[in-house]
């Protein structure tokens, strides 16, 4: 029987979620591929998903021509948030 290796060995120190897989019932699966709301066009691996700072998701195109002027600060699509393009984070899907 193999030794399992201690819990702190698994987690990166940046990790916030262990890597487990979990077995699903159908009813529960779904797919990874997102829609940006605005520009109503499915993100790909050359126009990934862009997390905004208040929370609300774009699409990389859509946040380019959000931001042309990138010295000045850009307003979210839905809220009265506004940011500046370097504060936006991208999300990766798996």
């Amino acid at each position: 029987m193999p030794k399992l290796q201690p819990i702190r060995k698994l987690i990166k120190s940046d990790m916030q979620e262990l890597p487990i897989e979990v077995d699903l019932p159908q009813n529960f699966k779904c797919h990874n591929i997102f829609v940006c709301p605005v520009s109503k066009e499915p993100c790909t691996q050359d126009n990934k998903p862009q997390l905004l700072t208040c929370g609300h998701v774009i699409s990389r195109q859509t946040l380019e021509r959000m931001t042309r002027n990138e010295r000045q600060k850009f307003k979210c699509y839905t809220c009265p948030t506004q940011m500046f393009k370097e504060e936006v984070k991208e999300i990766l899907f798996y």
